[in-house]
């Protein structure tokens, strides 16, 4: 995964230094180093959630789900309640599930969407494969053989809601190829490091970039 438009924009730039880049990429989000809170990123304060399971997100009618996210806020704020339920049957941090849809996303500005301009709702960036039947939306994206970014086109799945994007990811993790993520659940840095060796995405700094979401104070602070 992670072969998506915003994977473009990156590949572009694959000349910075990781650091520079992920500074580059996050600091607008980020707080300065001597910052110790998150004022930018309303991140909820329980990382994991309650043995109750969440309940089914509903918002009012007169505030649609959008397609097109204009903030992290908004990501984060509209996306949660799905990230919870998600969370209950994984034991993955929630925020570990939205910083990886921010990741593949950019923050959800970048969603893949159908010619006719329907969201195909995608927060993974999950492609087809052979058992797909589903709808779909095909894109020129970047992918990494032996560490050089080549361009296809591939075919990524696409969803009615972000809850059925939510829940195929959920389905994706507990196949055999992932077992050993699954397993690292409640470690995000095992956990992202053992889903990109499973071959996740072929980008060599996904899990580092995802994490670096996640953990987004320590590190700026580290760079």
């Amino acid at each position: 995964m992670y072969d998506s438009q915003l994977a473009l924009h990156l590949a572009e730039r694959e000349n910075l230094g990781i650091a520079k880049m992920l500074t580059q990429q996050l600091s607008r989000y980020l707080p300065s180093p001597k910052e110790t809170t998150m004022p930018a990123l309303p991140w909820p304060k329980s990382k994991l959630p309650s043995s109750e399971p969440a309940a089914q997100p509903s918002p009012p009618a007169h505030q649609p789900i959008p397609e097109r996210f204009a903030s992290p806020q908004e990501f984060i704020r509209t996306l949660w309640p799905n990230a919870q339920q998600a969370a209950a049957k994984t034991g993955i941090d929630p925020k570990l599930l939205l910083a990886q849809a921010a990741l593949e996303t950019g923050w959800g500005k970048k969603i893949l969407h159908h010619p006719d301009g329907r969201s195909s709702h995608n927060l993974f960036n999950i492609k087809t494969g052979q058992t797909w039947s589903g709808e779909s939306v095909q894109v020129e994206t970047i992918e990494y053989q032996d560490g050089v970014a080549v361009r296809k086109r591939a075919a990524f799945r696409a969803y009615a809601d972000y809850r059925q994007s939510f829940e195929d990811y959920l389905r994706l993790l507990h196949s055999p190829r992932y077992a050993e993520a699954l397993s690292s659940a409640h470690d995000p840095k095992r956990f992202l490091n053992a889903l990109a060796k499973a071959g996740y995405a072929t980008d060599p700094n996904y899990a580092v970039k995802v994490l670096a979401i996640y953990q987004h104070e320590e590190t700026l602070a580290a760079l």
